[in-house]
């Protein structure tokens, strides 16, 4: 779980934007540079499915344990990646049944000691305990519901903010262009008839773009935005049943919010597939990517990883096909997407 110390950024610092450490404009800052930089992206996908695999495998320890547990609080979708990586831990074993097993007891972490604190011990600590776990409840609902909304507007701000950024920059070349052209039909006053139509054409763009800054402006100025969220969703299939090493057992559901640009999705493969292997994926029987080598993850099983846009994906049920060179399908997913 080492990087190269060259890298645009470096993995100390991917930690500190995945355990949600980083001030607004450094996250801002680092999610920029993932969002331009495809292998810096999966660097960081691989690190926090890396640090999910130890954190299920209880590898982590002090200072990092105590980091990584803060940020489930931080993430609530971290919360479902460590359940599914406790599902894939459960596979596995299931296909290694047959194979010699150890038990190891593991030692417990923050959450069982916990556990233990607020185990009931009488009548009158049970139902002041009780009491008190109903309220928290209630709290933590609200809280994730108050923040979904305000992810949800603070991303239709940023989307607002980039509209504003473009329209101002369209005017000043407008105006430039304006400038030469006036400067034109004072210079060659026989063309002035042609010239006057196109400059009036660039004068009236001109005020419809600003009448579309003014709206902007004015629509953005209702709540500022405070910080930026990730437009970047991630996902992960591999296969628990069906033909060829499919999901068609198990049909999995993505939903992503209209401000999502982009979606991360790692494939895991048969665990007949050699490192370096070249697939190809096909989404909908269209090819969408081509020559991808497959790679190691961290509890060994090999993966491919690809970026899928979500305007190319249908609502409903959508099937991702992976063939291997010789034009063989090695593996099948299918799921279900909606857009929030």
């Amino acid at each position: 779980m080492t990087m190269q110390t060259d890298s645009i950024v470096n993995e100390a610092e991917l930690k500190r934007y995945l355990y949600s450490e980083m001030s607004d404009d450094e996250r801002a800052e680092t999610e920029e540079k993932l969002f331009l930089d495809d292998e810096l992206f999966f660097e960081a996908t691989n690190l926090e499915n890396a640090l999910v695999d130890d954190y299920v495998r209880n590898n982590l320890s002090g200072e990092e344990l105590t980091r990584f547990e803060r940020s489930l609080q931080l993430v609530p979708e971290r919360q479902q990646k460590v359940a599914n990586a406790v599902a894939l831990q459960e596979y596995i074993v299931g296909e290694r049944e047959n194979e010699p097993v150890t038990i190891t007891i593991a030692e417990q972490t923050v959450w069982q000691k916990l556990a233990d604190l607020f185990t009931i011990r009488t009548p009158t600590f049970g139902y002041g305990m009780a009491g008190l776990l109903l309220m928290l409840t209630f709290l933590s609902v609200f809280l994730v519901l108050d923040n979904g909304r305000k992810t949800t507007e603070l991303a239709r701000l940023q989307g607002e903010q980039q509209n504003i950024q473009e329209l101002e920059k369209q005017l000043a070349d407008l105006n430039g262009r304006e400038g030469e052209l006036q400067k034109q039909i004072d210079g060659e006053r026989e063309t002035s008839g042609d010239l006057s139509e196109e400059l009036q054409q660039e004068k009236t763009r001109r005020e419809q773009i600003e009448r579309e800054l003014a709206r902007l402006k004015k629509q953005n100025e209702i709540v500022p935005p405070t910080q930026r969220n990730p437009i970047i969703a991630t996902f992960i299939l591999f296969p628990t049943g069906g033909g060829k090493g499919g999901n068609d057992g198990e049909i999995k559901d993505l939903a992503v919010g209209r401000e999502t640009k982009r979606i991360a999705v790692q494939l895991g493969l048969p665990d007949s597939v050699k490192s370096g292997e070249r697939f190809s994926v096909n989404l909908n029987t269209r090819p969408i990517a081509r020559n991808l080598a497959a790679r190691a993850a961290g509890n060994g099983r090999k993966t491919i990883q690809l970026t899928i846009l979500p305007a190319d994906l249908q609502e409903g049920p959508n099937r991702l096909g992976v063939t291997n060179t010789a034009g063989s399908e090695v593996s099948r997913y299918i799921f279900n997407f909606q857009k929030k």
